[in-house]
């Protein structure tokens, strides 16, 4: 047996003696030239080698995002380390690395607005968003855990689990003002959760879903990837865009669409007392308008406006400059600065 080792940098330390293996494993992307296979199913991981330990965490394969190369790129470390196995030339190792949240910060007058995905893409889902309101809001788009160049650990994702790592992020970042929450889809689950917590000075939504089982629609698609089968294709069928697949491992997508799911909302949306506006699409596969939870049932519950276009579930990317000068109005006229 080969010795512990140890990185210099900080970020990643083997903390157990290397298991050795054949260089091809079941359940383990494929080491290419060298190259590290990181187990991306711990059940998986914990049958085919006996000695690993069920209950510890494992890394799934991950594509560096364009999001990672981008000057305006800055990160938070939200807990100080997890455990994951890694193959590294036939040997298997368990390794130990922080999780550190990557986001993007426009800079810009006005408001902070924060920017939570959805299950389709990462922070670059506000791209076109950020290019729209022109300097207007200082945007933060972030990387939620699971997604994008933040880490995609393959333990059991909640809403509860993305709210804390937000409130950290929020607390390192730092806000002149309290910050405009702005959640897309299961974004939208964490920013009602923020804004219920009383977090911010304003609630954004759109795609919103926010009763238990909802949306149903995803509900198919929650077990393709644990079969192998093609998630992000009938993903993009039902939102009618694009899935991001460099910012996405299916595998883990399925996970968050349980966990969307599984949140149930309507008690926080109740109880909201910030302004808030709703963005809707009669078009939207996703989310229903007129659900319990749904856009118009949040807009009537939370006294909020709402704003109607068309656009499908993905109105983030389909209807930017509509939506950015709905929000600039809002700004305004609610006065969240």
């Amino acid at each position: 047996m080969r010795g512990c080792e140890s990185s210099t940098d900080g970020t990643s330390r083997v903390v157990a003696s290397p298991l050795r293996q054949p260089s091809r494993l079941p359940g383990a992307g494929p080491a290419r030239d060298g190259a590290a296979a990181r187990f991306h199913d711990e059940r998986r991981c914990a049958r085919t080698h006996p000695r690993a330990v069920a209950a510890q965490l494992v890394m799934a394969p991950q594509q560096p995002s364009p999001a990672a190369e981008r000057d305006d790129v800055r990160r938070v470390r939200v807990t100080d380390y997890l455990t994951f196995y890694e193959i590294v030339d036939g040997v298997l190792l368990r390794r130990m690395e922080p999780i550190e949240l990557v986001y993007r910060r426009s800079g810009g007058g006005g408001p902070t607005l924060v920017c939570l995905h959805s299950v389709t893409a990462a922070s670059g889902f506000a791209d076109g968003l950020v290019q729209a309101l022109d300097g207007r809001a200082d945007v933060l788009a972030v990387d939620l855990r699971g997604f994008g160049a933040s880490p995609r650990p393959t333990h059991e994702y909640t809403v509860d689990l993305w709210v804390e790592d937000v409130l950290k992020l929020l607390a390192e970042a730092g806000c002149e003002s309290p910050p405009i929450i702005y959640g897309h889809g299961l974004g939208a689950c964490i920013a009602v959760a923020l804004a219920a917590r009383g977090v911010g000075g304003g609630l954004a939504v759109s795609g919103v879903a926010l009763a238990p089982g909802e949306p149903a629609a995803l509900a198919p698609l929650s077990d393709l990837a644990e079969r192998g089968d093609d998630l992000l294709g009938p993903l993009g069928e039902l939102t009618g865009v694009a899935p991001a697949g460099e910012d996405l491992t299916p595998q883990i997508v399925a996970r968050c669409i349980g966990a969307w799911r599984a949140f149930d909302g309507i008690a926080p949306a109740e109880g909201l007392a910030v302004p808030s506006i709703v963005f809707s699409a009669a078009d939207d596969r996703v989310a229903a308008l007129d659900a319990v939870g749904g856009p118009e049932w949040l807009a009537e519950t939370a006294g909020a406006r709402r704003i109607s276009l068309l656009g499908g579930h993905e109105l983030p990317r389909a209807q930017p400059q509509a939506m950015a000068r709905a929000l600039t109005d809002w700004f305004d006229e609610v006065e969240v600065r």
